[in-house]
């Protein structure tokens, strides 16, 4: 299944930025939504950056703050096209709680997956990761 939620596709064509077109990395992007409205967007630079935390969603999330002067994103949606990692999930705690402790209870619950939104983008995300394998990217 296709997704047809405009984020989610937003967050998709971050993603093949982000690994078929300036290849900083792996095909994750993301963005952050407030009321309808993307405050935030940001993909995979951890290699064009030498930055081990530029993943897309972190970059997403810094550039939301920025964007509405704030770091407290509690009234936002994070969009990404893959499940996000530890640190990322962290920093998107409750957007912008950074409370680590429910992660770690979803965690010992084994209920991560109930926290992660599909909106049908697993088949949109299988063709880019891939197209992403077939170009053998050197990622060190």
């Amino acid at each position: 299944m296709k997704t047809t939620d405009p984020f989610m596709i937003r967050a998709i064509e971050l993603a093949a930025k982000a690994g078929l077109g300036e290849r900083g990395g792996g095909c994750f992007g993301a963005v952050v939504v407030r009321n309808g409205e993307v405050v935030g967007e940001g993909y995979n630079r951890v290699l064009t950056r030498m930055d081990p935390t530029a993943h897309g969603e972190m970059e997403a999330i810094r550039n939301a703050c920025k964007y509405l002067q704030t770091h407290i994103l509690a009234d936002c949606t994070l969009y990404t096209s893959s499940e996000p990692c530890p640190m990322c999930m962290c920093a998107a705690g409750d957007y912008g709680g950074f409370d680590d402790v429910a992660f770690y209870e979803k965690v010992m619950n084994k209920t991560v997956a109930e926290s992660i939104c599909d909106h049908g983008a697993r088949d949109d995300m299988r063709e880019l990761w891939e197209k992403y394998r077939a170009i053998k990217p050197v990622l060190y």
